[in-house]
C-alpha cells in the first residue's frame, strides 16, 4: 500500500505496471470509483489487472474519505476531487495526458478534470458516470440522505449483509463519510458546467450505460453535447454496470484504447439474471 500527499491529502494509491516481458503501450489509465459504498478495490478486482496486463500503466487511488486515504472534515467538493487528481499526478510526475476513467461519482471528476485541465486528459470513459449539469448536486445530496436512511431500514441492511463483512463495512464507513464531514453541503453547493463548457471538450468520451438505467438520459445529453461521444447502452442494466459487466468492459476498454475505430466487441446479455443496484433509489426507502 503506498500514500501519496496531493492536493494537501494523503491518498492511498496502487500502481500497477506492465508484466515483465509485456511491452508496454505508453497510456497511462486512471481509474476512479464512485461515492461513498465504494473504493479502489471495485477496480483491482475488476479492470485494473487486465488493463495492466495488456501493456498499460494502471493508477487507481481512494478518493478522500475513502478506503485508505484520508478524512479530512471538509473539502468533499467536486472541485477539491478535481484538484485531488490533478495533485496526484503531479506528485506521481506523470505529465503526458491520462486516460480516464470514472465509475458513477468517478465521472464527475473525470469530465472535471478533462473541463478544468484539457491538457492533462486524452480521453475519459464513462461508467454509469455522473458529470456536474444542473440539479448535480441536489440530485447528489438527496443520494446522500437515501443512503444514510438505507442503513437504517432492515430490507436494505438484510441486502448488504448477505453481501459478506466487506460490504457491511464500506456502508458503514460510507455513512459516517455522511455524517461526519460536509460532503453534503460541500456537494450541493456545486456549480454545474456550463453547456459551452461541455461543448468545447476535443477528446473522445466513451459513455457506457445500462439501458434501464436512471442515469441514460444524462448520458444521451452528453452525446449531444461532446461530439467525440460514443455511447454504447446495455440492455435491462441498471446502475450497477461494473459489478455485472467487468468482462465485456475489459474487452471494451481494450478495444478503445487500441484504436477507437470501427464498432466495438458485441454485448452478449447473460442468461442468469442481473443483481439490481444496491444504491439504486428503487431499492432505498423514502426519505422522511
Amino acid at each position: 500500500m503506498a500514500e501519496i500527499l496531493a492536493n494537501g491529502v494523503r491518498l492511498h494509491v496502487q500502481r500497477l505496471a506492465p508484466a515483465p516481458g509485456v511491452p508496454p503501450s505508453g497510456k497511462t489509465i486512471v481509474l476512479l470509483h464512485g461515492l461513498i459504498v465504494d473504493d479502489l478495490s471495485s477496480y483491482y478486482f475488476t479492470l485494473a489487472n487486465p488493463l495492466a496486463a495488456a501493456g498499460h500503466d494502471v493508477v487507481l487511488y481512494d478518493l478522500r474519505g475513502h478506503g485508505h486515504s484520508e478524512r479530512p472534515r471538509t473539502g468533499y467538493s467536486l472541485n477539491d476531487g478535481i484538484a485531488d487528481l490533478d495533485g496526484l499526478l503531479t506528485a506521481l510526475d506523470i505529465h503526458r495526458p491520462v486516460h480516464l476513467v470514472g465509475n458513477s461519482y468517478g465521472g464527475a471528476i473525470a469530465i472535471g478534470m478533462a473541463v478544468r485541465h484539457p491538457d492533462r486528459v486524452a480521453d475519459v470513459t464513462m461508467i454509469e458516470g455522473h458529470y456536474a449539469d444542473e440539479g448535480f448536486g441536489e440530485e447528489m445530496t438527496e443520494t446522500l440522505g437515501l443512503v444514510t436512511a438505507g442503513i437504517h431500514d432492515e430490507k436494505w441492511r438484510t441486502w448488504i449483509a448477505e453481501r459478506g463483512r466487506k460490504t457491511m463495512k464500506l456502508a458503514r464507513r460510507g455513512v459516517t463519510l455522511i455524517e461526519n464531514t460536509s460532503i453534503e453541503q460541500d456537494l450541493l453547493a456545486t456549480v454545474p458546467h456550463s453547456r459551452a463548457a461541455l461543448q468545447a471538450l476535443q477528446i473522445p468520451i466513451l459513455a457506457i450505460y445500462g439501458g434501464a438505467s436512471e442515469m441514460l438520459e444524462r448520458a444521451r445529453t452528453l452525446e449531444r453535447l461532446v461530439t467525440r461521444t460514443r455511447l454504447i447502452v446495455l440492455p435491462d442494466l441498471d446502475h450497477r454496470v461494473l459489478f455485472n459487466t467487468a468482462p465485456y468492459l475489459c474487452e471494451v476498454l481494450l478495444w478503445w484504447y487500441a484504436s477507437q475505430q470501427g464498432e466495438p466487441p458485441l454485448w452478449v446479455p447473460p442468461e442468469v439474471p442481473f443483481e439490481p443496484a444496491p444504491l439504486s433509489r428503487a431499492m432505498l426507502p423514502s426519505r422522511p
